[in-house]
């Protein structure tokens, strides 16, 4: 692992600057980059977010005062490393999804959880996972996998994914998160592809499990399709979640 001080804010966003950026190298996996957002007070928890450009910036602008840290992770190779286990392709020029998920989420447990909180002073700290899109089910994904996570936010995330919602549904009550977010664009179930049509009606029967067995879990339809408005509603994903950090 290598740091480096950023000095200067995200362009064009009304964000703080992360106080240091952390490499963590992961051989032929390529490197990961972890950019540590100080809580600016007393520190309630930590936030771990696949976000970056004006995602990064709105996510760190809206846990801005809420007294949250983040910890905005890039460099995965979306496909491999989001994704819980192998399934076809989404998109016919895209490549079709490894299942290298659980060998990055144990990485990241590991190796990158420990020296992002020690370089933010943090002990022990309560910990949530967001993401967007296909980093919103490795979020739900990694906080049924994981102790470490108590809290979710899944924006937009790819819930129709194969098998994802049968597994969940048989997820005992002890490993889900305490709380989960879940949004979904109104427009995102309207597809002539069956299989992300299935997201809305698998988002909600996710909030329901989750509801029903234990979490408190908030369902949001959003406005517009799966592209629509992304940094305002990673922001407002966000901002809700920080509400069920500890007082």
């Amino acid at each position: 692992m290598t740091d480096s001080e950023c000095l200067s804010p995200l362009a064009g966003a009304a964000a703080p600057a992360p106080a240091r950026i952390l490499l963590f190298p992961r051989g032929a996996d390529g490197a990961l980059t972890a950019r540590l957002y100080p809580a600016g007070g007393v520190c309630r928890g930590i936030f771990y977010v696949h976000l970056s450009g004006q995602d990064e910036a709105a996510a760190a602008a809206a846990l801005a005062g809420s007294g949250a840290a983040l910890c905005a992770l890039a460099g995965e190779d979306w496909e491999r490393d989001l994704s819980p286990w192998a399934a076809p392709r989404a998109f016919r020029k895209g490549s079709d999804f490894a299942g290298g998920g659980p060998k990055y989420l144990a990485f990241l447990c590991e190796t990158v959880l420990s020296a992002a909180e020690a370089a933010l002073g943090l002990d022990a700290p309560v910990r949530g996972i967001a993401g967007y899109s296909l980093a919103g089910l490795f979020a739900l994904w990694a906080a049924v996998q994981r102790p470490e996570f108590s809290i979710a936010a899944s924006m937009s995330g790819s819930l129709w994914y194969d098998g994802f919602l049968p597994q969940l549904e048989h997820t005992p009550h002890a490993a889900l998160p305490r709380y989960a977010y879940l949004s979904l664009g109104d427009a995102e179930p309207r597809t002539r592809d069956a299989r992300m049509a299935a997201v809305g009606d698998c988002t909600r029967r996710a909030a329901a499990f989750l509801a029903a067995n234990g979490a408190q879990a908030d369902f949001v339809w959003e406005s517009g399709s799966h592209f629509h408005d992304i940094p305002a509603r990673c922001a407002r994903g966000l901002q809700a979640a920080a509400q069920h950090l500890p007082k």
